[in-house]
């Protein structure tokens, strides 16, 4: 990163703009999104908390959705970060280790509210808010507004559509998939094209599909959480 932020990072992985020249992978295409990217940041706070005082100034994180690969199976990115400083160091490298250990030895999460986020900063702050409040939570690709502020309203509803495509593809089976359009970070335009490409693809959807719902505020999207985990925990 650019802020040099030693950081232990998530993220999905993808192109999200077709017009731009892809950092791997392809242009325009999201690969689905872990199930796990929710799940192993929380293994991730977890390990790290309990690590030794050296890896106390590093943050950790999600970042927003970016690079290649393309796949067609469920992936995510695990990092060490910024630097060849950090990249060599073995308390990072440990504590990865660790997370992953604790992860992998658990069920892959099947249930509870999936949340794509359009818009918000690289570091996804939003979303490791919600996480921390919402253990539930799962989430989806994460597009932040810097990729969508130049674009024209075509490529930000094919940018949404493939994020949501790609989401499904890796919940089939959930009831409801949210996606938060941030008010604070997207301008009107940009949420009204994230609308008309969230319609446009839950009309196409069959029967037993997973609903498809946008939301613009926090506290609209804090409400559904909490309704859908109550559902869950019946």
């Amino acid at each position: 990163a650019a802020s040099g932020q030693k950081s232990l990072t998530v993220h999905p992985i993808g192109n999200p703009r077709e017009d731009l020249e892809p950092m791997g992978g392809v242009a325009g295409r999201l690969p689905p999104p872990s199930p796990r990217l929710a799940s192993l940041l929380r293994s991730l706070r977890s390990v790290h908390g309990g690590q030794a005082a050296s890896l106390e100034d590093f943050d950790v994180t999600f970042e927003a959705t970016h690079h290649g690969p393309w796949l067609k199976s469920p992936a995510l990115f695990a990092e060490i970060g910024s630097s060849e400083a950090e990249w060599s160091r073995a308390d990072a490298g440990h504590c990865w280790a660790d997370a992953l250990w604790a992860e992998f030895s658990k069920p892959e999460p099947v249930s509870g509210p999936v949340v794509i986020s359009i818009g918000g900063n690289h570091y996804m702050s939003h979303m490791n808010d919600l996480l921390k409040l919402h253990p539930g939570l799962m989430v989806g690709h994460m597009l932040p507004t810097y990729v969508l502020r130049d674009a024209g309203v075509e490529q930000i509803q094919a940018s949404v559509k493939e994020a949501l495509q790609a989401t499904l593809l890796a919940h089939p089976e959930v009831p409801e998939i949210i996606v938060y359009m941030s008010k604070k970070s997207l301008r009107s335009a940009e949420r009204q094209a994230v609308q008309t490409a969230l319609e446009s693809l839950a009309a196409s959807l069959g029967p037993g599909s997973p609903v498809l719902r946008a939301v613009s505020t926090s506290a609209q999207l804090q409400k559904i959480i909490e309704a859908d985990l109550a559902e869950v925990a019946v």
